[in-house]
């Protein structure tokens, strides 16, 4: 690649590795070393030689040297943001926290305003609560009952 920073001189192209996946909501930045690619989903990539950079799913597969861990990430990612914007998934009911049943294993989870805060609630079959937790948005709430539920899907037979 002879392009943004793969051409610069001094900039590693190996040894990366991601630290987090962020989805911008829509594309709306540009890939900061191959500085073409608009991109939605950011890899943010550290290096012990060079500053972090927020690059687009293929330079992080390069950097990183595994395209298919970085394009994993990021499938991971949109499955995460379909669920949590899904009415399908997350229902409201007037009066009522927004709520997702999951049967199989056993679980209520809502997710309902509280002040600045969201909290996300989960219920047992019978009503009792095993998880409370807060956070910021709406949106990190349900992101993380997805991670719960994909834990619990994973340890189910």
């Amino acid at each position: 690649m002879d392009y943004g920073l793969w051409a610069k001189p001094g900039v590693p192209h190996k040894g990366w590795v991601c630290a987090d996946v962020e989805d911008l909501g829509e594309p709306d930045a540009t890939c900061e070393m191959c500085e073409r690619m608009t991109i939605r989903y950011v890899h943010h990539m550290t290096h012990a030689d060079h500053a972090p950079l927020a690059v687009g799913c293929v330079c992080a597969g390069h950097m990183e040297g595994d395209l298919a861990a970085a394009k994993g990430r990021e499938t991971a990612l949109v499955k995460k943001v379909r669920f949590s914007q899904s009415s399908r998934n997350w229902k409201r009911v007037t009066g009522k926290p927004i709520s997702h049943g999951h049967f199989k294993g056993g679980l209520f989870m809502q997710v309902e305003a509280l002040g600045s805060k969201w909290m996300l609630t989960v219920l047992d079959r019978k009503g009792a609560q095993i998880h409370r937790s807060y956070w910021p948005t709406e949106l990190r709430a349900k992101l993380r009952a997805y991670e719960g539920l994909q834990k619990i899907i994973a340890r189910s037979p």
